[in-house]
């Protein structure tokens, strides 16, 4: 009970005590005396007014009774009782009909109850609540304590009414938000529990029902929360948080666990449980009350074992990529070895034939040329697989230089116009006049150029034309563009042009060959030049290819000789 409470039951059991003492001295003086003395008399009824008046200033209803044989008798009830019932003054007036009337029907036949079964059993002290209505039909809850003292066959009760409506009406909000609190927590489908500042499970939602296979009603109540977890009693992260022992949580989950950034306090960590045959990942966080004192805490799990066991699967299939790329190169290096000496030779011999062929007639001619071509397409396609291989193994490294830009794409277009020739088709070349010398990967831009030049080539129709223009951008960049009339590229095609070993074309009857590696190729060189390439393209309209080939430590040297555009 309050300290209010205390005090003021102090008072009134020392009234009680002074009222008594006074019946006592009437009892002994009245006998020898046939006049009560006057002056006794009227301090009597000084203490008894002044009683009245202290407690009618007393905010709880103070009401006293003598029982005997189960009858209430001498009733007193502080007039206060009116006020807060919202009646007259004088309404009640110390009869106890009156005032049971207010009381609600299911509890005045229990107040008698309490009292009459508290003087049977000899209390000296009974305590209860009960509800009551104000006359303009609000509902009131009161705290009664009673205080029993027997005098002969008569008990003589002191009751001291408190009114808690405004207590009911809190414990009640907190009892609406605690359901509804437990309502959303079971409704949550994380896996959760609570823990109080005693370390007791307050809260075992349904998802940790379903996940740990141990029920709320097993759980709650209880301090073990470790028994879903662990095979012997030890702490879990939630009740290290309550006692704010954060160097265990370091300790027993060691590099496992980190600081959660999100909450304050709050900590998680991933592990595996062999108890669950799962790896969780779970979070705990303090719960504090206004003062921002802990008063429990909150612990989540997540399972995260699928991803768990594809992360394992992804870094045993990255070994095994790993242990594959390793035996590709060496089986490329070797194989480049073992076809690149003998196709040099067969190309070296092609050649004497070709430039000899007088001694030869025009079928021998013609298979000379036929070994020629084939062979320069095989080594073109093993140099091409074996750019490749050492570019995704990281072992590619540019040979920067200065070189003159003008005699490079002349030498390109040398080469390329032979090709278009036989196939009767245009080629024309724009290189800007203030770029002269460059400063790049001469070797690699050129298998750029031939891949993509040459590949215009393959899909522009006889009577065709190809574009090739050349220039730079303020001299940070060197521009491309590789343009046709030819067949075009639909929307779908687009996605995997620049992927290694595909052909839009997969038919067995497709009219265009090659190998699927020539732009596959060009892309992967121009992205370790940190550049750039895409394409514009629709079908029937032909294709522009666009490259930018950034800086290289002043990949543009300019000069003050302005030229006009070359055309070749």
């Amino acid at each position: 009970m309050r300290d209010a409470d205390k005090n003021k039951e102090q008072l009134i059991k020392e009234l009680q005590e002074l009222r008594i003492k006074y019946e006592d001295t009437f009892s002994k003086h009245e006998p020898s005396c046939g006049t009560i003395n006057e002056s006794i008399k009227n301090d009597l009824i000084e203490t008894e007014e002044n009683y009245k008046q202290l407690l009618s200033s007393i905010s709880s209803i103070i009401w006293k009774a003598d029982i005997d044989k189960d009858e209430f008798k001498n009733l007193y009830i502080s007039p206060v009782a009116d006020t807060i019932f919202g009646l007259e003054p004088d309404t009640i007036n110390n009869n106890w009909e009156i005032f049971l009337s207010f009381i609600h029907p299911d509890d005045a036949d229990t107040l008698h109850e309490k009292i009459l079964n508290g003087i049977k059993k000899g209390s000296l002290k009974i305590n209860f609540e009960f509800r009551a209505k104000r006359k303009d039909g609000t509902n009131l809850w009161f705290y009664c304590t009673c205080t029993i003292i027997k005098k002969n066959d008569v008990a003589q009760v002191f009751g001291n009414t408190v009114d808690i409506t405004e207590r009911k009406r809190i414990e009640q909000e907190l009892k609406n938000k605690s359901n509804e609190l437990s309502q959303i927590v079971n409704s949550f489908p994380v896996p959760m529990f609570v823990i109080n500042k005693d370390h007791e499970v307050t809260y075992w939602n349904k998802a940790c029902e379903k996940a740990t296979a141990i029920s709320a009603k097993r759980m709650i109540g209880t301090k073990d929360p470790w028994l879903a977890f662990y095979p012997k009693k030890r702490p879990v992260m939630a009740d290290m948080i309550v006692d704010r022992n954060m160097e265990s949580i370091i300790d027993l989950y060691e590099e496992k666990s980190l600081k959660d950034s999100f909450i304050e306090g709050g900590y998680e960590a991933v592990d595996f449980f062999p108890l669950l045959n799962k790896w969780l990942y779970f979070t705990a966080a303090p719960l504090k009350d206004m003062d921002r004192n802990i008063i429990g805490a909150i612990e989540t799990l997540q399972d995260k074992t699928i991803e768990k066991q594809a992360e394992d699967a992804l870094i045993s299939a990255k070994m095994l990529a790993e242990n594959a790329s390793r035996t590709k190169s060496e089986f490329l290096s070797n194989v480049s070895h073992e076809l690149r000496t003998p196709l040099s030779l067969i190309l070296g011999y092609s050649d004497l034939l070709l430039e000899e062929n007088e001694l030869m007639d025009e079928q021998q001619a013609k298979f000379a040329g036929i070994i020629k071509s084939g062979g320069s397409r095989l080594l073109d396609m093993i140099n091409s697989l074996i750019y490749i291989s050492e570019i995704e193994d990281g072992k590619m490294e540019l040979e920067i230089s200065d070189f003159s830009l003008p005699e490079m794409v002349y030498d390109i277009q040398k080469v390329a116009r032979s090709i278009a020739i036989k196939k009767n088709v245009k080629l024309d070349f724009t290189l800007d006049p203030a770029v002269r010398t460059i400063y790049a990967d001469k070797s690699k831009l050129k298998i750029i150029f031939h891949h993509l030049i040459t590949n215009a080539i393959k899909f522009t129709p006889e009577q065709g034309r190809i574009w090739v223009d050349i220039r730079h951008e303020n001299g940070s960049a060197l521009l491309i563009d590789v343009k046709d009339n030819g067949i075009g590229i639909s929307e779908d095609d687009k996605a995997k042009l620049f992927d290694t070993f595909v052909q839009l074309d997969g038919s067995p009857t497709r009219r265009y060959g090659g190998s699927g590696l020539g732009l596959a190729l060009v892309k992967k060189l121009v992205e370790i030049h940190k550049g750039s390439i895409w394409i514009e393209s629709e079908p029937g309209k032909g294709s522009t290819f666009h490259l930018v080939i950034p800086a290289q430590n002043e990949i543009i040297k300019r000069t003050n000789v302005l030229l006009h555009p070359t055309v070749v």
